[in-house]
């Protein structure tokens, strides 16, 4: 179910371009043996109302914008197949004991 921004029925989206977000987030997710050992800042340009929507939800499920950027797009680079060298391994395919 994609969020609505509130006032407007639209759907969040990377479409209209208004209004500079950027997002940092120094907490990162909890397992800390699947994060990046170094971080780079990605600036995107969004609507403001998209903006506030967007963050108004995030704050509603606890999460940050950052978190929810990131998995977006992790969940892009899956769709699309691309590997990279910091993505998770399902569980059982990494090294097994001798």
């Amino acid at each position: 179910m994609p969020p609505v921004v509130p006032g407007e029925g639209s759907t969040i989206g990377f479409g209209e371009v208004h209004a500079v977000y950027n997002a940092i987030d120094s907490a990162g997710p909890p397992d800390t043996s699947l994060m990046e050992s170094k971080t780079a800042r990605l600036t995107i340009l969004i609507d403001p109302v998209k903006k506030k929507a967007f963050e108004t939800l995030c704050a509603a499920q606890d999460l940050t914008p950052s978190q929810v950027v990131r998995q977006l797009i992790r969940d892009y680079l899956a769709q699309h197949g691309v590997e990279y060298a910091t993505k998770a391994r399902p569980a059982g395919s990494g090294r097994q004991k001798k």
